[in-house]
């Protein structure tokens, strides 16, 4: 388990800043912890890209989610993108 910075989150997927990016195809298990949910949100995912250079990094892709899981990514994405403008 480890705890990363994520930089690019939707309801299909996540980029994730990471010193130890995983390899390509590796599934995963991420929690999210959102306003909109007083438990984390647990999803499982692909990674689909894999980097070190210029800063350590993985995308990965959202497996198997339900409606209410993907509407709580959907409304955490946009409040995040409020924050940032």
């Amino acid at each position: 388990m480890s705890c990363v910075t994520t930089y690019d989150l939707s309801d299909s997927g996540v980029s994730l800043l990471t010193p130890d990016p995983l390899p390509e195809e590796r599934v995963v298990t991420l929690k999210f912890f959102t306003p909109f949910s007083a438990e984390p949100v647990t999803v499982k995912g692909e990674v689909v890209w894999s980097r070190m250079e210029p800063d350590g990094g993985m995308g990965v892709r959202f497996l198997d989610m339900d409606e209410e899981m993907r509407s709580i990514l959907r409304r955490t994405a946009n409040l995040l993108r409020r924050r940032n403008k």
